[in-house]
Formats: C-alpha cells, sequence, structure tokens
C-alpha cells in the first residue's frame, strides 16, 4: 500500500519510473532553483568591463587562475567558485567587488551565518549580511550581482529565499566556497549539486 498512498498524496512527489520519492515542497523548491539557474545561463550577457585592470590587490598580484574569477563574473551569469582554504578566494573576490565599485554596480553580500557574514564584512570591508536577515519579512533584493560566501552552507531552503527575494531579472550570482568544508545541517548541497 505504501506505493499508492505516495502516488496519491498531494504532499508527496513520487516518480513512477526511478521509484524516487521526495515531500512535493522540497521537490518544488529543487525544480524552482533548477529552473532558476537554466535561466540565467539561457539568457546570458555579458558584462562590459575590462576585468583585466583588476590583478592588482593590496596582497599583490593574482595569478592567472584567480584572474577567471572576475572574467567569469563578466561573462557568465551563475558563477561558482570552489577552492581549498588559501586557494585566493578572498582575493579574487576583493578584486571582483572593486571592480564593481568602480562601475557603480550595485551588489549584495550575504552569508548564510552571522559569524561567516562578520568575517566577510571584515575582510572586504563591505557589508554583508546573513540571508535571513536580508531576506525575511518579504524583503527584496534589487542588486544587478549578488555575492553568496560559504556556499557550502546553503541549504535549498536558503537558496530559495534568495531566489525568492531576487527582483532585478538581469541579476548575477558569485557562489564563493570550499565544497570540501563544512556542509550545511539543513536540507540539501545544491551548489555542490
Amino acid at each position: 500500500r505504501f506505493v499508492d498512498v505516495c502516488k496519491n498524496c498531494d504532499g508527496i512527489y513520487y516518480d513512477e519510473e526511478s521509484g524516487y520519492l521526495a515531500r512535493m515542497s522540497t521537490y518544488m523548491l529543487e525544480v524552482r532553483i533548477s529552473e532558476f539557474i537554466k535561466e540565467l545561463s539561457k539568457n546570458n550577457t555579458k558584462l562590459d568591463l575590462d576585468w583585466s585592470k583588476y590583478t592588482e590587490i593590496k596582497d599583490g598580484t593574482l595569478t592567472e587562475e584567480q584572474m577567471d574569477i572576475p572574467k567569469s563574473i563578466c561573462e557568465h551569469r551563475f558563477v561558482i567558485v570552489d577552492a581549498l582554504a588559501g586557494g585566493g578566494k578572498s582575493a579574487s573576490m576583493m578584486s571582483v567587488l572593486k571592480m564593481l565599485d568602480d562601475a557603480h554596480i550595485q551588489y549584495c553580500c550575504m552569508t548564510a551565518t552571522g559569524k561567516a557574514s562578520k568575517r566577510f564584512t571584515e575582510a572586504s570591508g563591505r557589508p554583508c549580511s546573513t540571508i535571513h536577515r536580508r531576506t525575511g519579512n518579504d524583503k527584496t533584493i534589487d542588486a544587478e550581482v549578488i555575492v553568496l560566501d560559504e556556499d557550502s552552507l546553503l541549504s535549498i531552503e536558503l537558496l530559495g529565499m534568495v531566489i525568492r527575494a531576487c527582483t532585478n531579472p538581469n541579476v548575477r550570482f558569485l557562489c564563493l566556497g570550499d565544497l570540501q568544508q563544512l556542509i550545511n545541517l539543513n536540507l540539501g548541497t545544491p551548489i555542490k549539486d
């Protein structure tokens, strides 16, 4: 009777071919995230910025690999940076933020936790908020670029909150983190997946 119950329950998504089961709300959120990212990729527009001018940072010069990040945010609307600790994510991020500041492009920086947001603010000198604080109570985000730091801590619910709050049809996402580090304690690992 288990299969019959699953087939006829509005709260359960059931795929007969694979036998896959999920809470309907979880499945629908996964679909929404997937469609959002596909839409960003399909309607890709390029930022006309000279990213190559941003090789110098306060601690030295970016490596060729680190320069791929400012280049990628100019060329793509959804960018994931997965690098081990000490891999230059912070230096590359600083280069991107400087480039966006110089071009007067509005951005919004967020993380999953208060501790991570405090570290981001200290390292970058720019405001960073938790996702809950920035998107709660039906707040919206009209920024042109959304920077999500410590992306290994993102659950599908947190990423869904950011997508729901996003009102700019031309938004770009920059997700930074080390997917080998801590994982979130909530449902799903959307950036890793």
